[in-house]
């Protein structure tokens, strides 16, 4: 079997499935917010809107378990495309396995949290700022990872800019460097206290029509 070729086939199918399932944690935020904030406006757009919300919250389940998986399997085939003495000499290789096992840890914990309390998640207001955060950073670190692996197979990155805006060398262990320390705390609690705002404008807004 070709291990290239069984690499990039699981490589695109963690990549694609947890984008998808980051991407139905953000679509699920607005189309709630919608409807709690601005719903009974547009009636045609408040249908939409349900319709989407429940569409994509199963979705982001499923994609999550899929591309956790999927990146389970493009680690294991991975280091098997590269020879070991490339791997330990490359300075990119230690950030992208850090980054990869930062995105499965966070991915594992997301699917965990939806499988113990289910669609029911989102009636806790805690716990949903949570879960929401879990999959934007796990979303965040998979995107971070996928850059990488453009440097490892020489093909750059479309966040070469931001590397260069924060002085951020791919080619050298992360952890060093304290930018990206900060970077990542100040990522964190811009999330947290964006998600935490929202919830509150929903619990406000439901005890206001209670």
């Amino acid at each position: 079997m070709n291990l290239r070729a069984l690499h990039t086939i699981t490589a695109e199918m963690h990549g694609g499935m947890l984008t998808l399932a980051g991407v139905c944690v953000l679509v699920k935020i607005v189309a709630e917010l919608y409807l709690r904030v601005l719903g009974g406006r547009v009636p045609l757009l408040d249908r939409f809107a349900r319709g989407v919300s429940r569409l994509v919250e199963p979705t982001s389940y499923v994609a999550a378990i899929g591309g956790s998986v999927g990146l389970v399997l493009s680690s294991v085939t991975g280091m098997g495309v590269w020879p070991i003495e490339a791997l330990l000499g490359s300075g990119t290789v230690p950030n992208k396995i850090m980054f990869s096992m930062f995105a499965l840890n966070l991915w594992l914990i997301f699917v965990a949290i939806r499988t113990k309390f289910g669609e029911s998640i989102w009636k806790r207001t805690g716990l949903a700022a949570v879960y929401v955060v879990v999959g934007l950073l796990g979303l965040t670190f998979v995107v971070v990872s996928g850059s990488l692996a453009g440097h490892l197979t020489g093909k750059g990155s479309i966040l070469d800019p931001l590397y260069e805006q924060f002085n951020i060398r791919v080619d050298t262990p992360l952890l060093l460097e304290s930018n990206v320390a900060y970077a990542l705390v100040v990522t964190t609690g811009l999330l947290v206290i964006a998600v935490l705002y929202i919830h509150s404008l929903m619990a406000q807004r439901r005890e206001s029509e209670s």
